[in-house]
């Protein structure tokens, strides 16, 4: 029986990991989205992922409003 609960709480600690944390963790997944679809992959010599939020939102609206 241990070994079930074992069996469970893993599978449910993966079905949990693939949901965002949050809604600004799921907003971050999408401006990174937006801006490698721009062909935009660094952002000041940093990986996307490595930003915050707010970076990531700076550089894309600073690409929409020039573009």
């Amino acid at each position: 029986m241990g070994k079930d609960k074992g069996i469970l709480h893993k599978e449910r600690t993966n079905i949990m990991e693939q949901i965002p944390e949050s809604k600004f963790e799921d907003k971050r997944s999408n401006v990174i989205e937006e801006l490698v679809a721009q062909n935009v992959f660094k952002i000041n010599g940093r990986q996307l992922y490595e930003l915050s939020l707010y970076e990531l939102m700076k550089e894309y609206t600073q690409k929409s409003l020039s573009s």
